[in-house]
């Protein structure tokens, strides 16, 4: 483990090492939801929606969201704390390092399949 310097003159100790926070905001943040369960959508051009969530919207960077009808934005560890059930820092990192979604780099959202139309008839024209 790691020595900072804490308040005053004496030393405490960071529970994580600096590699393992790398790997904890080096995780893709849709990755982790999508792993634990959350459905996405389709947003806008920065953003996926996350299904029945009222508003919350993950960025394709995947490094952070925003939950409009809250007014709630954060990072990988904050959306472990307020969606996981995780108050903790401590046990919101630990919940990442165990979890930790490894094998997609990119999200990509599945394709609609679209139901093939029939063909277009119009109505005859009038003749009066």
């Amino acid at each position: 483990m790691e020595q900072r310097q804490c308040t005053g003159n004496r030393k405490c100790q960071m529970p994580f090492t600096e590699e393992q926070m790398k790997w904890v905001f080096d995780t893709n943040l849709i990755d982790f939801a999508v792993k634990h369960g959350y459905e996405i959508e389709k947003g806008d051009k920065n953003t996926v929606h996350v299904k029945h969530s009222g508003g919350l919207y993950l960025f394709k960077h995947g490094r952070g969201y925003y939950q409009f009808t809250g007014g709630k934005s954060g990072n990988i560890i904050q959306f472990v704390q307020e969606y996981m059930g995780i108050a903790d820092f401590k046990g919101a990192v630990e919940f990442i390092l165990g979890c930790r979604a490894y094998e997609q780099t990119e999200h990509l959202v599945p394709m609609v399949e679209k139901k093939q139309k029939g063909e277009l008839v119009l109505p005859e024209k009038d003749r009066e």
